[in-house]
């Protein structure tokens, strides 16, 4: 059992250690530009096995320490480098704690959400971003239950608690009927289960 940092103390059995890869996505174990083992530096558990031990609270931080969290944000902010379009961020406050959403293409063009799949952060979207954002106001999502910016309170533990996030965002961003929804992977039944 290794110490974290934060009420969600121990890697519960099965967890994963992660730290984020060039391409976005997630490598296990390893400093994500050298593939160097690093495991002081980023120790990130994946957040369903602490919500499935009901280890997550309100002061839920998935960081083993202050310095491991500005590291992985410093290192964010190097992969953010790689999207392509004009964009705002925006962090929506919902029951399950801070969302966050890069919104991008032209104000007055039909909303198309977008949802990550399962250990990814709305940069998975970063080579699709452009061209759906020529005919779509773009609204890519950090899950709340994944990487990225978000910052989890709460855990998302039944579809109903998944449906109730998706719409405390939407709500949030002011959207409503007549919008799109789309996702990769687990951003894909997400979306499904929503609708």
């Amino acid at each position: 059992t290794e110490q974290g940092y934060g009420s969600c103390h121990q890697l519960a059995p099965g967890s994963r250690v992660l730290s984020p890869a060039l391409d976005g996505g997630y490598f296990y174990g390893c400093d994500g530009e050298s593939g160097e083992s690093r495991r002081s530096v980023f120790r990130i558990a994946t957040l369903a096995p602490c919500q499935a031990r009901g280890l997550m609270t309100e002061d839920f931080q998935p960081f083993s320490s202050g310095e491991a969290r500005d590291r992985f944000l410093a290192h964010l902010a190097l992969l953010e480098k790689s999207w392509p379009i004009q964009h705002q961020s925006e962090m929506v406050r919902t029951r399950y704690g801070d969302t966050f959403v890069r919104i991008g293409g032209h104000t007055d063009a039909p909303p198309l959400v977008l949802l990550p799949g399962g250990q990814s952060s709305s940069l998975i979207w970063r080579r699709l971003i452009e061209p759906l954002s020529t005919r779509f106001r773009t609204y890519a999502i950090d899950a709340i239950y994944d990487e990225g910016r978000s910052i989890p309170t709460r855990r998302v533990p039944t579809v109903d608690d998944l449906r109730l996030w998706i719409g405390d965002v939407l709500d949030g961003l002011g959207l409503g009927s007549g919008m799109t929804m789309a996702g990769q992977s687990y951003g894909c039944y997400a979306s499904a289960e929503y609708a």
